[in-house]
């Protein structure tokens, strides 16, 4: 069959059956599966507003609540203003070795900022954590 190489764009893989146990198939609409395959986060990867692997904080926090992670994971920020509150789930995949870790790329001069205007108090945070 081969390898593939994994990556944030999925990979349709489709299986079915052909004549199960030599015969013709008298319920053929439970022959097929469908499964959409990606590979989980692992190095290092850029936010910024430009050219950057995601383009928003949120963009890696939803890539990572989806992928999950394979190795450690660290994500750098870019010379930008993010403006927007991030509230993040469990990742899967990761531990004491697998950790993600979000600080300011430090090929850029300038640091990376974050702010959020919330417009009520259930919205009034940068940074929520939920089990």
């Amino acid at each position: 069959m081969g390898s593939v190489t994994l990556s944030f764009t999925p990979l349709v893989l489709k299986v079915w059956t052909y004549n199960p146990n030599n015969t013709t198939d008298t319920v053929p609409v439970n022959d097929t599966i469908t499964l959409e395959l990606v590979s989980s986060l692992s190095g290092s990867y850029t936010i910024d507003t430009a050219g950057a692997d995601f383009a928003t904080i949120q963009d890696a926090v939803d890539a990572l609540q989806n992928f999950g992670v394979c190795n450690a994971v660290t994500f750098l920020l870019g010379n930008a203003n993010f403006n927007e509150n991030i509230e993040i789930g469990p990742i899967a995949g990761t531990s004491f070795i697998n950790t993600v870790t979000f600080k300011t790329d430090p090929n850029n001069a300038a640091m990376a900022n974050q702010s959020y205007s919330a417009s009520s108090a259930a919205t009034n945070y940068l940074w929520k954590f939920n089990d």
